[in-house]
Order: structure tokens, then C-alpha cells, then sequence
């Protein structure tokens, strides 16, 4: 699993006394994000984790709340597949992909919803 990781605390949404110029550049900066539309913040936040993350991230990245539990983890498809799918499933996307037939990413992700209920 990945050690880098982002806490709450390092977000805080309210400026506090002292704060430096930068991080009250940053604060707006937050704030204008955040009164964006919906479909806008997916866009920036795809951007900001691709920049962050790279091109084909390969481990865990957890975001933490400041007590320390876990808020959320970002898993890449590969290893969310090992470990959410059966082996047969998995042989199956294999065989799948040895055919030469390339399977959309909403029908993967369909597969997994289906397979969660």
C-alpha cells in the first residue's frame, strides 16, 4: 500500500490566524473550486489526481480524516479487479482481452455493480 496519503488536516477549509500568504492564496483558490458545478469539480478532480497519481498508477491511496481513519481509497482497476473479482471472472476478462475484443470501461464497471449486489 502507498504511504502517501492526504489528511483532512492538511485541507483545512477555514483559513486560521497566521495563515501565510500562499496558503491564503489556496484557500480562495478552494473556494472557488468549491462553488463550481458538479461536472466541473469530477473534471478538476480527475486532472489534480492524474497530475497527482501519473499516467498508470499502480498502488493504494488512501485519504485520511484527521483522527486518522480512513476517508477513502483510491484503488487503480488492476487491483481493484484482484480484489473484488472470482478467479473465473478474472479468467474470463483475460480471455476477453486475449480476443482482441476491447470491453468499454462503464461495461467493467457495470460487471462490478452487478457483482456487488
Amino acid at each position: 500500500m502507498n504511504t502517501d496519503a492526504i489528511t483532512s488536516a492538511q485541507t483545512p477549509a477555514v483559513p486560521t490566524a497566521g495563515d501565510s500568504p500562499e496558503r491564503a492564496c489556496l484557500d480562495e483558490l478552494a473556494n472557488q473550486v468549491l462553488a463550481c458545478s458538479r461536472e466541473d469539480k469530477k473534471t478538476l478532480l480527475y486532472r489534480l489526481l492524474r497530475d497527482l497519481l501519473g499516467e498508470n498508477p499502480t498502488d493504494e491511496y488512501g485519504i485520511h480524516n484527521p483522527d486518522g481513519s480512513s476517508y477513502i481509497f483510491l484503488v487503480p482497476p488492476r487491483l481493484h479487479a484482484l480484489y473484488h473479482v472470482t478467479p473465473e471472472e478474472l479468467a474470463q476478462w483475460q480471455r476477453d482481452l486475449e480476443s482482441g475484443e476491447m470491453i468499454p470501461f462503464r461495461e467493467t464497471v457495470a460487471r462490478l455493480k452487478a457483482m456487488s449486489q
